[in-house]
């Protein structure tokens, strides 16, 4: 079963400002690591720091509605976490998000402060597993204090060798670099498996961020 893919999921998404930010509780460090909830009853990780509130309304335009076709079926909803800020211009807002089976997908919205609305969106964390696929997404945010913030996603990617015999798999690890740019989550297109380059450029090693 394939991941929900968001690309366009929060295009445009317009709210006044005082409203909408205020669901999400402030958060001011330096660095925070942002993870999925494994499992879909909350009594299950009574600990997890990014369960967020209920969003009753959210005027959500521009999405693609099949996207969003097991979750509607399902009841799912949307949760408001934190607000962090990213910079001087912009705030980044973690918003808990249907997925496959229940709430477990983390978005990072980049709203501009200037013109009150979310202006791009960056999924930053996933979990599901289904007939030997395990997707694991999790991000490291770092040098939030300053004013060119990094946002480090993590994806542990296993998939079976062979579609006849799922209990025989393979795992891929790879680390996606973005900074901020022209209102943009912008990629470091070298980053991803390059141990090398994410060692020189970012100080970062495959181990140290995968656990």
């Amino acid at each position: 079963m394939p991941v929900i893919k968001a690309d366009t999921l929060f295009k445009s998404i317009k709210q006044p400002p005082k409203p909408f930010i205020s669901n999400f509780d402030s958060l001011n460090r330096d660095s925070i690591l942002v993870y999925p909830r494994m499992s879909s009853n909350a009594s299950d990780e009574p600990g997890y720091p990014f369960s967020g509130k209920v969003l009753k309304s959210v005027n959500f335009k521009e999405i693609d509605s099949s996207r969003f076709e097991h979750p509607v079926k399902r009841k799912m909803r949307f949760y408001a976490s934190y607000n962090i800020p990213l910079g001087k211009d912009h705030t980044g807002l973690l918003l808990r998000t249907p997925s496959i089976y229940w709430e477990s997908a983390m978005y990072l919205l980049l709203w501009n402060n200037k013109l009150n609305k979310a202006v791009d969106q960056l999924q930053v964390a996933e979990w599901w597993g289904d007939a030997g696929d395990l997707v694991f997404i999790q991000s490291w945010m770092l040098d939030l204090e300053k004013n060119n913030p990094k946002i480090l996603v993590v994806k542990n990617i296993t998939k079976p060798k062979n579609i006849n015999n799922i209990a025989e798999t393979v795992t891929t690890d790879s680390v996606y670099t973005y900074t901020i740019k022209d209102n943009k989550f912008k990629l470091d297109a070298k980053s991803g498996t390059d141990r090398e380059y994410l060692r020189k450029k970012y100080n970062v090693t495959l181990k140290n961020v995968t656990g």
